[in-house]
């Protein structure tokens, strides 16, 4: 599966990304946190206190099983 990442903010789209090095924020990511598969999904983002959503979806209508992690720094 090639996954997408879209984060929301209420039914605002605030980031969202298809392969993680395509992303204009991937030279921030830490090295400890970078994909090992190119295809994958990754994002980078400040965030306020508040309530979003994460939604993954596969390409092409694929399904499959994904894993969310949200860190605090």
């Amino acid at each position: 599966m090639n996954p997408h990442l879209t984060l929301y903010s209420g039914l605002t789209a605030i980031d969202a990304n298809g392969d993680w090095g395509d992303h204009p924020h991937a030279d921030s990511l830490p090295a400890q946190f970078v994909p090992l598969d190119p295809a994958e999904a990754a994002i980078l983002v400040t965030l306020q206190p508040g309530a979003y959503k994460a939604i993954v979806s596969g390409e092409g209508g694929s399904t499959s099983i994904a894993l969310v992690e949200v860190y605090e720094h």
